[in-house]
């Protein structure tokens, strides 16, 4: 399911988002001057998304704490679906949610990091390709990927989950290409396991505030899988949390 919501601010043009969005973002301590310099339009939009930011130089009654779109975004990451913003200049503003059909059974990518077994909704998994070594390199400190002609940021989910796990042989064979939303992030993993129906079971209450895990599964034979969020991973990866990660970037 798909629900676009179109909003009309005739003030919400270049200008308000390179000056009002990052002049805030600075005022408040959310971003220094040098990390506004390095983000993408579409980092800077995300902005808005997080909790407590506010445009607003006071706060009314019914507005201005910033609670709003944090809100938003939160309840729509729990029923697994995203957010998008997109603003073009003198045309206004696009809010785009996208949820999934069920939230019950899905379809999921099985594969293995470091000798632990992991998933991925499929609905977020564009492509799979076999790594290529020689297609790798670092921009600004971040490791992205050449594919076909494009720049793909990067995650090796082995350092982001399993940092301290010995390394195992024939690491990081493949890439999953997620796309949520308009972003893509490139996932390292190291064997594919194949295709399966999984039913997501929440962590419980104590591990539901657990970043960048959806729940987990019972594959049939007895073993417990975590199924990762692909929004939450790309948000952690993909906006300005995600400088104190090893990779990320926007394509």
């Amino acid at each position: 399911m798909r629900i676009i919501v179109i909003t009309l601010f005739p003030e919400f043009v270049e200008q308000a988002v390179r000056f009002g969005v990052l002049g805030r973002a600075i005022e408040r301590g959310v971003l220094t001057e040098q990390q506004t310099s390095e983000m993408s339009r579409q980092e800077i939009l995300h902005l808005v998304f997080l909790p407590g930011f506010s445009t607003r130089p006071r706060a009314s009654d019914i507005s201005g704490r910033g609670v709003g779109m944090d809100v938003v975004k939160t309840n729509v990451q729990r029923l697994g679906g995203v957010v998008e913003v997109e603003s073009e200049l003198d045309k206004g503003t696009t809010f785009t949610i996208t949820l999934p059909i069920t939230l019950a059974i899905i379809g999921a990518l099985v594969f293995t990091i470091r000798g632990r077994t992991l998933s991925l909704p499929l609905a977020a998994v564009q492509e799979v390709v076999k790594l290529d070594p020689g297609a790798l390199r670092t921009v600004e400190g971040r490791e992205v990927l050449d594919l076909r002609g494009t720049t793909l940021p990067l995650c090796r989910l082995s350092e982001l989950f399993f940092p301290r796990a010995e390394p195992q042989d024939g690491e990081a064979e493949h890439v999953i290409v997620l796309l949520v939303g308009n972003r893509r992030l490139g996932v390292l993993v190291d064997r594919l396991l194949g295709q399966q129906d999984i039913v997501i079971k929440p962590l419980g209450h104590s591990l539901s505030a657990v970043r960048g895990i959806a729940g987990a599964t019972d594959l049939g034979d007895q073993k417990l899988v975590l199924v990762i969020d692909p929004a939450a991973l790309l948000d952690e990866l993909l906006t300005v949390h995600g400088a104190r990660l090893s990779a990320g970037g926007q394509a």
